[in-house]
């Protein structure tokens, strides 16, 4: 992905608005792939606003996604129901989000 580095910025972005909670449930090495990655300019997230209206880039909607699948789904079956819910988003979207199930966040952040 050539946006990799905005990607994760937005991404962090968006953690920093989260529940310690949230944060605290990622692996460390994944985090630290992320906050490597980021660039220096973060956007600035307004939390009245759902995510999709953020303006963010596809992947880091992507990676969000596979965050919250990976990371903070409580049980198989709300696992399951994110990735049905995902095959609902436009065809790019979805482009994104199925690459990220065959390979783990980290070795995709590595790649990229």
């Amino acid at each position: 992905m050539k946006n990799i580095h905005k990607v994760c910025a937005e991404a962090l972005a968006v953690l920093e608005t989260l529940p310690r909670g949230y944060i605290e449930r990622i692996p460390d090495d994944v985090l630290s792939s992320i906050k490597t990655k980021a660039t220096r300019q973060a956007p600035i997230i307004d939390t009245s606003k759902p995510i999709d209206r953020q303006g963010l880039e596809k992947g880091t909607i992507a990676l969000i996604f596979a965050l919250k699948r990976d990371y903070w789904c409580s049980s198989e079956e709300e696992k399951q129901e994110l990735i049905k819910l995902s095959l609902k988003t436009e065809t790019k979207e979805k482009e994104l989000v199925a690459g990220l199930p065959t390979m783990s966040i980290l070795k995709y952040l590595k790649e990229n």
